[in-house]
């Protein structure tokens, strides 16, 4: 889970500020993607950096379980699948890149991505910190160990109270 939690600051973090820069300078952050296509060598060190923290992610968090944390896994995946796409298709990754500049649903996409770092964000830097302080059942968020001790008796005492301390055994003073 703390791997989890990383990525979610982290990408969600990176998704927030690109998607933000993306949508208040359209025009101008398609004109730069425009000219980094005609770079050929830019277009595969792009697609080579892609390749290289997709299959960081995917290696680090393939995880499959329907909560959250997908959300991290399918964009560790399309990561490494953009980035193999700019290595070996990069006319494809050319046209695309030349189409957003007369179809607009790229920036339904774009406030798509900004969504998904606000969620991810939430997960990262707020979500714990509720779980932590939400503990339905124990007073001011206190739990204890159940271990027990021995006393003289035979009998066992556990652990209670603010400090967590052993209880007083049977006839103890």
């Amino acid at each position: 889970m703390e791997t989890s939690i990383f990525l979610a600051k982290v990408i969600g973090l990176v998704a927030v500020i690109a998607s933000l820069a993306m949508l208040l300078r359209y025009r101008k952050m398609i004109e730069m993607e425009i000219e980094v296509t005609k770079i050929p060598g830019l277009m595969f060190f792009a697609g080579f950096m892609l390749v290289i923290l997709g299959a960081l992610m995917v290696v680090s968090h393939n995880i499959w379980v329907a909560d959250w944390r997908i959300a991290i896994t399918i964009l560790s995946w399309s990561m490494l699948l953009k980035g193999t796409a700019r290595m070996f298709f990069p006319e494809a990754v050319k046209y695309m890149i030349e189409k957003k500049r007369t179809v607009r649903w790229f920036i339904v996409g774009e406030i798509v991505v900004f969504l998904v770092g606000l969620f991810l964000m939430y997960q990262g830097f707020i979500a714990p910190k509720l779980a932590e302080s939400y503990k339905p059942g124990i007073p001011d968020g206190i739990a204890c160990t159940m271990e027990a001790k021995m006393c003289p008796d035979g009998s066992y005492v556990g652990r209670t109270g603010p400090k967590c301390e052993f209880t007083k055994c049977p006839n103890e003073i």
